[in-house]
Order: C-alpha cells, then structure tokens, then sequence
C-alpha cells in the first residue's frame, strides 16, 4: 500500500472511530444529547475542512441526482459570491488561510448564520455518511485528552455542564486528529491523479 493511501485510511478509520464515539455518547447520555435527524443548529458557519474531507464530500456529492446536486451549486454560490462581496481578497481557490488574519475573522464573524448548502429543506444533511470530520465533532462538548474541556458546544446538550466523570467518556485526542488531517493534506496530491483506485 502506498504512503498516501495508508493515510487516507487512517483518515477513514478516524472518521469511523468518531461516529462510533457519537453513538455511544448518545446512549449513555441520551438524557443530555438532543442530536437528532432535522436539528441543525451545529449546520451554519463556517468551518475547516481539511483536502481528505474535501474528496470524501466530492463522493457523496457525486451519487446525488442532477437536480440536488443543481439545487446545492446555487445555494452554494449564493454563499460564495456574498463572502466575496465583504472581501476582496476572497478569491479562487477560496482558502480562507491565504488572507490576512483579521480580514478571516471579519469573514468568518460575517457568515456565522450562513447556513449550510448541504442541508434539505428539513434541515437534514444530504451528505451525512460523507460529512467532513469537523461536523463529525459537532454538538457533544469538546474535552481534550491533555487539556481538558474547551470551546462551546450546543447549548441543547449537557446543558447541566459536565462532571469529571463525563470529561472522562467524552474526552478525546484532538492533537491526534489534527495531525491525521494535516498528514494527509500534505501527502493527498499522488492520490489525486489516482482517486479510482481507492
């Protein structure tokens, strides 16, 4: 097996290990989780998406008819062309790190409503099995394995906080995923020309 698909699969099984934690948070705690099919508060913004994700969006895409796919495009570009409007240095190929910081924030704060493309008209995911990982994270509070609990997370889950003992189920190794994605980013393009083999 090559380098880059070893690391890709890596990415998949980091993708499958986080669905298989969702799952088992949302057992043991489904009197604190209100995640369900149609609730998309975590679904507007934006956000990272790392190149891997990036393909794997690309194939879910892919298998959705003419029309979604027709009907995602727009609302897509609707998005696009106001996020170039509040920033000229918003240009192709439309990598926000390539702008200076603060210019970032100003679009990042500007398009905190925005709300997804992907989403169907009942606020489900029309590419759920293919979300990026960063959507895979969403709604459960984020503990990390070295530094504890940071960030926000859905005002509609643990809204009673979160005890030492639930930091400990729902702690994970954010260091690691990051260096998954960013592994993979750097060695993604020989895998590129050869995307039909995996």
């Amino acid at each position: 097996m090559k380098l880059s698909e070893n690391l890709l699969s890596k990415h998949q099984e980091t993708r499958r290990r986080l669905d298989d934690r969702f799952r088992r948070i949302r057992v043991k705690y489904a009197d604190r989780m209100q995640c369900g099919r149609g609730c998309a508060r975590c679904c507007h913004g934006l956000f990272d998406v790392s190149l891997p994700d990036a393909l794997c969006v690309a194939e879910g895409f892919k298998k959705l008819s003419g029309r979604i796919q027709a009907e995602i495009a727009e609302r897509a570009s609707v998005i696009q062309q106001r996020l170039k409007s509040q920033n000229a240095d918003f240009k192709p190929p439309y990598f926000l790190d390539a702008g200076d910081q603060d210019g970032i924030d100003r679009l990042v704060e500007s398009a905190a409503e925005v709300r997804c493309p992907l989403l169907d008209a009942e606020n489900a995911c029309l590419l759920y099995d293919n979300r990026p990982i960063q959507c895979r994270l969403e709604g459960v509070p984020m503990v990390d394995a070295e530094d504890g609990l940071f960030g926000d997370w859905c005002e509609l889950n643990f809204k009673e906080g979160v005890t030492a003992e639930i930091a400990g189920d729902l702690s994970l190794d954010y260091r690691e995923i990051q260096a998954v994605e960013q592994t993979v980013t750097i060695f993604i393009p020989s895998v590129i020309c050869d995307r039909d083999r995996w």
